[in-house]
């Protein structure tokens, strides 16, 4: 599983023992109890993580850096040529209310919305 660090804390137990708590992108909590790990976790990087859940605990095993290009990126639902319609709608869209705003008449961001669905009917049908 691929994790961007976010935070990366310090911490030790009521026992006395050393351990990381490791925050992700996405407001995980994990922590680090293998003392061969600290320091390989840096905020702003991204890693390919292995974890044990414990109760509510995800104890982080397992680490490997993950180079730029292996990072994961988020594609946009459905396909991309109707991501590309609905893009140049709202462009349109955009458009359309700043001749508005010219022209003396306001225009909401929901109005623009709006607009951008109506032209993106008329080029999907």
């Amino acid at each position: 599983m691929q994790i961007t660090v976010k935070i990366v804390e310090q911490k030790t137990s009521k026992e006395g023992k050393a351990y990381q708590r490791i925050q992700d992108e996405k407001d995980i909590w994990y922590s680090v109890w293998d003392t061969n790990l600290f320091g390989t976790l840096e905020v702003g990087k991204t890693y390919e993580i292995a974890y044990e859940e414990k109760g509510n605990f995800k104890n982080i095993n397992d680490v490997k850096a993950v180079s730029p290009s292996q990072v994961a990126t988020p594609q946009p639902n459905g396909n991309k040529d109707l991501t590309i319609a609905r893009e140049v709608c709202l462009k349109a869209a955009v458009e359309f209310g700043g001749y508005k705003i010219q022209a003396g008449i306001g225009i909401t961001s929901s109005e623009v919305i709006l607009v951008a669905k109506e032209f993106e009917k008329y080029i999907i049908s």
